[in-house]
């Protein structure tokens, strides 16, 4: 039976749904609605077959139920005659089940595969930890006959999602699809002519002759070039002279942070607040250090220009609901008054930082101390992900924004024994930090 839709597919989608390979990979950019394909395949599959299983796999619960969100809302939409001939008689986060004996099972990749079965939807896979494990896992569903649909926007030129994509001779029964930002309608003001022309342009000038203005500042937001060629331009980046590695990266995020709320006493609150240079934004960083376990990014706050007065009082609110132990603020260049004001108002709690290289080091390097020990943990926040990873190993900097990244570094300063700070004004001294 046929689906309804209330707005027409994207040329990839339809691609996809069409495709009658049981193998396929898609290398895609981000935004671009392929969780969207992803659960209209299964759905239409649902509806016309018996017992027809599918089971997604996500990044982690929230885009798990996203998928069955698509997938419901379509289901309510179809005409009446439909929804009499296949009923939908479960309905919860994790599965739809119909009267035809179909489902659809949505689950965290942290749930793995074990004991599950159907045709099976890889999303966002290359951002897997667990990738070979489920990976292997899926091998066996695929000789009992069923599909695997691999989806990803690249996370550089590592992990399994790259190798099969790369190594065509080895993963031959994979049909390949590339999704770059110039063939979604959603970013391009010229779809026909993007797609004849933007490959080759430089990602400058495709972004300026047919981006968007939505693309246009999504473009502009981007810590580096490269990084927003790796996210909207389906290329895949080497770690080449980053500070912290992609898999180092992958292993200090978690879909699964506790809730620090302002006056928790299990613990400590540290506060880091760097002033951006390059995008006119103040980055506040609010770290939690439990008085065991890991300690973990609470909260991030990203003020976008705003004027030195309203930067101030939104700071002494954090200051005040938050009761840091200690507030790290970069006082460099045009820091120095917002510092000066603070330490003024709050004495000592505050600590005005002059970001010289050798205090970068000092500071870049506490940071990955912490994340090699699993003692610090960061939530899935893609553009803190792409600062981090644009740091590099030999000038402790990025070519581009790194706000979020140093306002990280700066509120885990206290989160060790001893540094040697150079404080605003020149002056350098070995002090001792509370834990």
């Amino acid at each position: 039976m046929p689906i309804y839709l209330s707005s027409p597919l994207y040329p990839y989608q339809f691609a996809f749904l069409s495709e009658k390979n049981r193998f396929s990979i898609t290398l895609k950019a981000r935004q671009v609605g392929f969780s969207y394909a992803f659960a209209l395949r299964g759905l239409y599959q649902a509806l016309n077959q018996q017992n027809y299983s599918a089971l997604y796999i996500s990044l982690n619960q929230r885009d798990a139920e996203e998928k069955l969100r698509y997938a419901r809302l379509i289901y309510n939409t179809q005409p009446k005659d439909i929804r009499q001939k296949v009923r939908l008689i479960r309905d919860s986060q994790q599965e739809l089940a119909f009267s035809n004996g179909s489902r659809l099972l949505s689950l965290p990749c942290s749930a793995g595969l074990r004991g599950k079965s159907g045709h099976l939807y890889l999303d966002e896979f290359a951002h897997f930890r667990e990738d070979e494990e489920i990976f292997i896992a899926s091998l066996p569903l695929a000789s009992r006959g069923y599909e695997v649909h691999i989806a990803s926007t690249p996370l550089g030129a590592r992990g399994l999602f790259y190798e099969i994509w790369q190594n065509k001779d080895r993963f031959s029964n994979f049909k390949r699809i590339r999704v770059p930002w110039w063939h979604c309608p959603e970013f391009t003001n010229d779809l026909l002519s993007a797609y004849e022309l933007a490959e080759d342009l430089t990602t400058e000038e495709r972004v300026e002759k047919f981006g968007t203005e939505s693309l246009k500042e999504i473009f502009r937001s981007f810590p580096t070039i490269e990084g927003f060629q790796q996210e909207y331009e389906c290329s895949f980046l080497s770690d080449g002279k980053a500070f912290f590695t992609y898999e180092e990266l992958l292993k200090t995020i978690s879909d699964e942070l506790p809730i620090a709320l302002p006056g928790n006493r299990n613990g400590y609150f540290h506060i880091g607040i760097d002033i951006g240079r390059l995008r006119d934004a103040t980055c506040v960083v609010v770290v939690f250090q439990p008085f065991s376990g890991y300690s973990f990014l609470s909260h991030l706050e990203i003020l976008l220009k705003k004027p030195f007065a309203e930067q101030f009082t939104r700071i002494n609110e954090y200051v005040k609901n938050y009761r840091p132990i200690k507030v790290y603020i970069d006082a460099t260049g045009m820091g120095m008054p917002l510092a000066e004001e603070l330490k003024r108002q709050w004495g000592n709690l505050v600590v005005p930082v002059s970001l010289t290289r050798s205090l970068k080091e000092s500071l870049i390097t506490n940071l990955k101390s912490l994340f090699q020990r699993e003692a610090l943990k960061i939530p899935r926040n893609m553009e803190l992900f792409h600062q981090l990873h644009a740091i590099e190993r030999e000038t402790y900097s990025a070519k581009g924004h790194d706000d979020i990244a140093w306002a990280l570094a700066l509120a885990c300063a206290g989160i060790r024994d001893s540094v040697r700070w150079e404080v605003a004004g020149g002056d350098s001294f070995l002090k001792s930090l509370p834990i």
